[in-house]
């Protein structure tokens, strides 16, 4: 199992947006030097716990100011942007990049940001299996043309394609037993959520056994299944408790995030939400106040977070690796970390749990 960093800008009291700007590009540069495999970027808007509201033009930055680790779009909400200019900024990337892109998309969760961009948030489903098919077309390097209920594009051929006419590989952010299943189905790379170990064992099965009975050889799905990744945020502190008090921050932040983000979108009180159950499988919740809906998001944020002293990381991250997760896309840091505290923390997590997967 390979270590990745996620990124996305965030803001609190006392920080600004250049200072949160410089700490994005920092975090870049540190991890094409360190020995990331990985560099991956969040899509949110009108947020300010991971500000990203222009994906691919941070990606180009990131292509420019690093040399050797690969960039990847985690996740492009695809039902927000029209398939072919995302397509055509994508191949850009790769262009720019000399072949290091990597694209993932998904369906997104906010219906504020549906709403400000005049998508039916219903149809989400809908709008990302167009705009799956839809990439691969535009992306293949050859002339094509689609029509689809949602898009209908004449013959047409983006210009430049992807460096030097490579496969970009395509990732699908994934959550239930549902949408890995629809992964599989789709024979797209499943970037695995905020699952427990258990959970994440069960999806990768289901995943598997899909593969097999659609045709794949055992070691192609090996060799597939090594391409999964699974988000995770990792916060290392001098003690566990330290770690866990940045963390529990960190979660109740993100949770309060999303209950200002519902109710600009005109929820004036706690709406039924999907979640998951134990078993990973969706269900219909009818929170009955605020403040269990918001402790119902810090508690998914919770489930996703390993955090302690690095000794404690290490252990939980090799946990993971059972599961059988190819990669991760850790985010590092929290709420009101001073950026020196944080790239200190970085510093210890390059120096000595790094080395131990990324050899």
């Amino acid at each position: 199992m390979e270590l990745g960093m996620q990124t996305g800008a965030a803001v609190w009291p006392g920080l600004s947006y250049e200072e949160a700007v410089d700490q994005l590009s920092w975090q870049a540069r540190f991890a094409d030097a360190a020995g990331f495999t990985r560099l991956w970027l969040v899509e949110h808007h009108f947020v300010e716990f991971a500000m990203a509201g222009a994906p691919s033009t941070i990606l180009a930055h990131y292509a420019s100011i690093t040399q050797r680790i690969t960039i990847g779009y985690a996740v492009a909400v695809a039902p927000l942007h029209h398939p072919v200019r995302l397509a055509e900024e994508a191949a850009w990337i790769d262009q720019l990049s000399k072949g290091r892109l990597m694209l993932g998309i998904g369906p997104g969760f906010s219906p504020l940001e549906y709403g400000v961009f005049g998508v039916p948030v219903e149809r989400k489903r809908e709008y990302l299996a167009e705009a799956l098919q839809i990439l691969r077309l535009a992306l293949s390097g050859q002339p094509f043309h689609y029509a689809g209920e949602i898009w209908k594009i004449p013959p047409i051929q983006i210009h430049p394609g992807p460096y030097r006419g490579r496969t970009i590989p395509l990732y699908l952010a994934t959550s239930s037993h549902e949408s890995v299943a629809r992964a599989a189905h789709w024979d797209v790379t499943p970037l695995l959520g905020f699952r427990p170990l258990a959970v994440l064992k069960d999806q990768i099965a289901l995943w598997r056994s899909i593969r097999a009975e659609l045709g794949d050889t055992p070691a192609e799905i090996d060799r597939k299944q090594r391409e999964i990744g699974v988000l995770r945020r990792v916060v290392v502190g001098r003690t566990d408790a330290e770690a866990r008090a940045i963390a529990e921050a960190g979660s109740l932040q993100f949770a309060e995030a999303i209950r200002r983000l519902n109710t600009a979108a005109g929820e004036q009180a706690p709406q039924p939400f999907e979640a998951l159950g134990p078993d990973g499988r969706r269900v219909l919740v009818q929170p009955t106040s605020e403040e269990e809906q918001r402790a119902r998001s810090a508690q998914n944020a919770a489930a996703g977070t390993i955090a302690g002293t690095k000794e404690h990381v290490i252990e939980q991250l090799f946990a993971l690796a059972e599961t059988g997760v190819g990669h991760v896309l850790a985010g590092f840091g929290g709420r009101g970390v001073p950026h020196r505290e944080a790239r200190a923390a970085l510093e210890v997590v390059a120096s000595d749990i790094l080395p131990l997967f990324n050899r």
